[in-house]
């Protein structure tokens, strides 16, 4: 009697599952490592391009100002003081004495940059804008005048005086759980007083 079986026996079944297992395995781990590497990159990318582009906005402003003439910190508290010391503050808002500005009718003697959270964003943005400060003297009036967006990702900003007339200032990004190395330079003030 001949015996004719077309199939496969239970141990050739259970090798051949298992090495397809590992070989799928093998390549959802490779492609789970590129897909990850591929969000760091681009994290690093939109970080680095955001740091280099708000340090030369910022460079550029500061450098044609007169000074600083106050500072927030984080709880939006004047430290002007403790920044015309001399101590490194994490701030909020600067306000730069400007060369007057003219534009539509309006002259402005003063900018600010400022770091904004919107209540429905999970980002911080810096923002700049121009100020007369003839109407204004409070916090609020002068962070509403912020109106152009610089830069997204900004964690932080830490302010220092050097001296009359340069600072040091370092930037710090985030995005995500994703942090660069600082951007930190020294500016000096070309119109200072």
């Amino acid at each position: 009697m001949k015996s004719n079986n077309k199939g496969f026996t239970l141990i050739e079944l259970l090798v051949s599952i298992s090495l397809l297992s590992l070989i799928i395995i093998s390549i959802f781990s490779f492609f789970l490592s590129n897909l990850n590497n591929f969000d760091k990159t681009e994290n690093d990318i939109i970080l680095h391009q955001n740091a280099r582009s708000s340090i030369e906005f910022i460079t550029d402003k500061v450098m044609e100002s007169k000074g600083i003439s106050k500072v927030w910190d984080d709880d939006r508290n004047d430290v002007s003081y403790n920044y015309q010391n001399g101590e490194e503050i994490f701030i909020s808002a600067f306000l730069l004495d400007t060369c007057e500005y003219k534009s539509d009718n309006h002259i402005y003697n003063k900018s600010i940059f400022t770091i904004n959270k919107l209540k429905d964003e999970d980002i911080k943005k810096i923002k700049f804008g121009w100020v007369n400060d003839k109407y204004i003297n409070t916090y609020y009036h002068y962070v509403v005048q912020a109106n152009m967006e610089v830069s997204f990702y900004i964690d932080k900003i830490k302010l220092q005086k050097l001296n009359s007339n340069s600072i040091n200032i370092v930037l710090y990004f985030k995005k995500d759980d994703y942090v660069i190395e600082p951007v930190e330079t020294n500016i000096y003030f070309r119109n200072s007083y």
